[in-house]
């Protein structure tokens, strides 16, 4: 699961970025029976979608930048929240391999992040 959030001062307005990504869930559950996943990993898929957004319902979990990139899988225990000084369009993804590529731009525009996914499948 990959989730990239703006939260520029518009989306943290009423909390709009909540709502955003309340939308994209929807969109995004909807949508996991036509990739043609077996039950338990879209209970799983499910079950991430719950952990990044009772990671976002408090504000105090936001990050003070303008972005925010999460990565969850609970097979492999994995969930992560990373900061970005920018996030060009808040998406959400259920892919088996995790969206990346805008932390590769960031680091063109804005220099060297840090980031490690270890994978011990």
């Amino acid at each position: 699961m990959s989730c990239y959030l703006k939260l520029e001062p518009r989306d943290r307005a009423r909390g709009k970025y909540l709502i955003k990504f309340k939308n994209r869930v929807k969109e995004a559950m909807s949508g996991l029976p036509r990739l043609g996943l077996d039950r338990a990993v879209q209970e799983a898929a499910a079950r991430d979608l719950e952990r990044i957004q009772d990671h976002l319902r408090p504000p105090e979990n936001l990050p003070s930048t303008q972005g925010v990139a999460l990565f969850a899988c609970e097979k492999i225990g994995l969930f992560e929240a990373l900061p970005l000084p920018v996030v060009y369009r808040s998406r959400l993804a259920v892919d088996s391999t995790p969206l990346v590529r805008e932390l590769a731009s960031v680091e063109d525009e804005f220099g060297r992040l840090l980031t490690v996914v270890l994978d011990r499948t």
